[in-house]
């Protein structure tokens, strides 16, 4: 315990709090995928494998090859993934949107109506914009995924940003994809909704009123 004492944290480990102790202790930090497995090759590593007769050091080399090309292929295929659903899920869906916000200015400003043009044309300008944004990150992945899985990454994370940003502008109606706050907060629907009936339930005028209601129906 004295010799190892250092990696012992009762803290919050998913914290910034750990981050900053780690490495006031000397600890080493791996925060992306690549930075663990370069721990492979590293001199002090590779000494201690080949002490035991684990691996040798060509070995070991190998098996870092392979890891890396492993990873840099399941990275392309999240980039593929991603460029094909922001092409034919989210930019369409979009882009029919604004065709509607557009339409319904045009048909107000033919009517001679003045009420609504100036919420109209902030939606249609703002999602619009959006819709630009989209276009060129897609030609950014697009890009990206002919070289290293750096650019991919990079690629996608301002990806996300921009569909994130089209996900608060686009009407839950159309979205095709489930929103974070629908994964985050949906399953207390059917909790609260099974809390409310059995409070209904629980109660006999409540209850009688619902079962004629029910009849009625």
């Amino acid at each position: 315990v004295k010799a190892h004492n250092r990696i012992v944290f009762n803290g919050d480990g998913y914290t910034g709090e750990w981050l900053k102790e780690a490495k006031k202790r000397g600890l080493p930090n791996a925060p992306a995928t690549m930075d663990a497995i370069k721990a492979l090759t590293k001199p002090a590593n590779v000494a201690l494998f080949e002490k035991y007769g684990v691996y040798n050091e060509r070995e070991l080399k190998s098996r870092y090859e392979v890891f890396e090309e492993n990873y840099h292929r399941k990275i392309h295929i999240e980039g593929e993934v991603a460029l094909e659903m922001a092409e034919n899920m989210i930019f369409p869906v979009a882009a029919r949107e604004y065709g509607e916000l557009c339409r319904s200015l045009a048909a107000a400003k033919d009517a001679g109506i003045a009420s609504g043009i100036k919420a109209l044309a902030a939606g249609a300008d703002e999602l619009g914009g959006a819709l630009d944004e989209l276009e060129k990150r897609i030609e950014g992945l697009r890009k990206a995924l002919k070289g290293k899985h750096e650019l991919i990454l990079k690629a996608m994370a301002e990806m996300r940003v921009t569909v994130d940003a089209l996900e608060k502008i686009v009407p839950d109606a159309v979205w095709p994809l489930p929103k974070y706050r629908e994964k985050t907060f949906g399953w207390l629907i059917p909790i609260a909704l099974f809390a409310a009936g059995a409070f209904f339930l629980s109660v006999p005028r409540l209850k009688n009123a619902m079962m004629i209601l029910y009849c009625k129906l």
